[in-house]
């Protein structure tokens, strides 16, 4: 389970992406509720698991456990969305695994 200073500064990166992507105009800003949902639920999925939470240090088996375990009874295109979410908020913080 995450602290709550872990909670705050993992919340923290999540806004400074979605802000970042509301300035580049990559995603309106009514979408953004959602991103911030689907993203905090990614996350709190990986903690649960006992995985990488830090967007910086995300690997493989993190990306595997989101396609086959927290969207893995979802469509294909939906779960090709939550990878593509999940990868513009590593590439935010310099992490290019999925890519």
């Amino acid at each position: 389970m995450l602290s709550e200073r872990r909670r705050e500064y993992l919340l923290s990166l999540i806004e400074a992406h979605l802000k970042l992507l509301v300035k580049r105009n990559r995603v309106s800003e009514r979408y953004i509720p959602e991103y911030r949902r689907e993203l905090w639920r990614m996350t709190l999925a990986l903690d649960a698991a006992g995985l990488q939470t830090s967007p910086m240090k995300i690997g493989e088996e993190e990306i595997m456990f989101i396609i086959k375990e927290f969207a893995g009874h979802c469509k294909g295109k939906t779960q090709k969305w939550y990878v593509t979410i999940l990868n513009g908020y590593l590439k935010t913080h310099g992490n290019h695994v999925v890519s």
